[in-house]
């Protein structure tokens, strides 16, 4: 077994293909990165002491993620990046991500619902809900 990026994968060299597709992926901002570790961390701590309320959060997380996705498939559609450059800048190969980038499209569910049925509004401004 051989760790790399805190991983344990049983081939004998995996980090330097790791590394090198890692470094072509388009990089999270930092407070993101922050964020989401965050978010990890209590989602986690809570499992235990209350399971149904890191239920709902992931309930609603999901609507969020949904939401936020559709926007954000629909911005780099727009942008007219070719596949490959998707395919990289994603990091996850070129059939999962146009798969989760038409799922994303396709979505009927407006995503953002449990979001703001908690009273938040939606993050960013999607003309098509106007």
């Amino acid at each position: 077994m051989v760790t790399c990026n805190s991983k344990r994968y049983a081939v004998s060299s995996p980090c330097r293909l790791i590394d090198s597709v890692e470094r072509q992926t388009v990089p999270l901002p930092e407070e993101l990165t922050e964020t989401l570790s965050r978010l990890a961390e209590q989602l986690y701590r809570f499992t235990g002491q209350a399971p149904l309320a890191v239920l709902k959060a992931v309930i609603t997380l999901e609507g969020l993620t949904r939401e936020v996705a559709r926007q954000a498939t629909g911005a780099v559609v727009a942008d007219d990046l070719s596949p490959e450059t998707t395919d990289r800048a994603l990091g996850i190969g070129p059939d999962k991500a146009s798969s989760r980038m038409t799922g994303y499209l396709t979505t009927a569910d407006s995503g953002g619902a449990a979001f703001r049925r908690l009273g938040h509004q939606q993050l960013i401004h999607d003309p098509a809900v106007s």
